[in-house]
């Protein structure tokens, strides 16, 4: 491909990011009172747009002749980590109003998603070399069970998962906005449970410089706002794939792995295939450390 292709190519994603920005501001919009995290969506997006508007720009304008795009993969992680907010706000939506219709929201996550595999394809980096898989989220949510959805993440090369209702927001941050105690988001001061502090354990990033961070609800309720200090907290994680976000009942709890480090910070533990445990971490004893 050439790179007067790959610049073309960008200007388009950039508009495609930008037209995407305005469907979740009128989602936003549509949804009222519900809508204050699609409203954070959208807005995240537009910034996503005009800063691979400039990438576009200073590519053209300044002859890009070694053929270098690698920088487009930073902004295909951004638009992953924005599908993903995406899902989790329609979860929200879905489980506070079963009324409230979310088609066309489902159709701009779907539209995120791709854009976001059409950028890490661009950048040649390979980000993520599985597709997403998870069907039901691309379509509007038909049950009316509390318990799902689950947010498969890690800590340290260790797979955990979280109810996805339990989560406020995940964020990829810069680490100089975290301190030892707070993280500043939007004007928020967040406390912070950094597992790799309590329990000696080393984070995994594509980027050294930047943090992904989960904003979890530790009274595991999402009625819950920021400026609650007792129960929102910010989890620091390690990066994320395409296959966070996954559907399934309600497994069996079992005791789990005595040699697994989070063993004693666990508050239920689920078999899974392959001989694996799915760990639900016990954040209220985290927060107390």
């Amino acid at each position: 491909m050439t790179n007067e292709k790959k610049i073309w190519l960008c200007e388009q994603y950039a508009q495609k990011a930008w037209a995407l920005s305005l469907s979740l501001a009128q989602e936003a919009a549509r949804a009222g009172n519900y809508g204050k995290g699609y409203a954070i969506v959208a807005s995240e997006a537009r910034k996503l747009a005009d800063n691979l508007f400039e990438y576009s720009a200073k590519a053209r304008f300044n002859g890009n002749n070694n053929g270098d795009f690698s920088g487009v993969a930073n902004f295909a992680f951004m638009t992953g980590f924005l599908s993903i907010n995406a899902m989790i706000e329609m979860l929200h939506v879905c489980e506070a109003d079963d009324r409230n219709n979310n088609k066309s929201f489902a159709v701009c996550v779907e539209d995120l998603r791709r854009l976001a595999l059409e950028l890490n394809d661009l950048g040649g980096n390979k980000l993520w070399q599985r597709p997403f898989v998870i069907q039901e989220i691309t379509t509007p949510v038909k049950t009316t069970r509390k318990t799902d959805f689950f947010f498969k993440y890690s800590i340290g090369r260790n797979s955990l998962v979280e109810n996805a209702l339990n989560i406020k927001e995940i964020y990829y941050g810069v680490k100089s906005e975290i301190t030892e105690k707070t993280f500043n988001l939007r004007g928020y001061e967040i406390p912070v449970i950094d597992c790799g502090r309590i329990l000696n354990l080393q984070y995994t990033s594509v980027n050294a410089d930047r943090q992904t961070v989960m904003i979890v609800n530790t009274n595991y309720s999402q009625h819950c706002e920021y400026s609650n200090y007792g129960d929102i907290h910010a989890l620091l994680i390690d990066d994320l794939d395409v296959n966070t976000i996954f559907p399934s009942k309600i497994g069996y709890s079992v005791p789990p792995d005595k040699n697994h480090v989070f063993a004693d910070y666990s508050r239920e533990c689920w078999d899974a295939v392959g001989n694996d445990q799915f760990i639900f971490l016990d954040l209220q004893k985290l927060k107390s450390k």
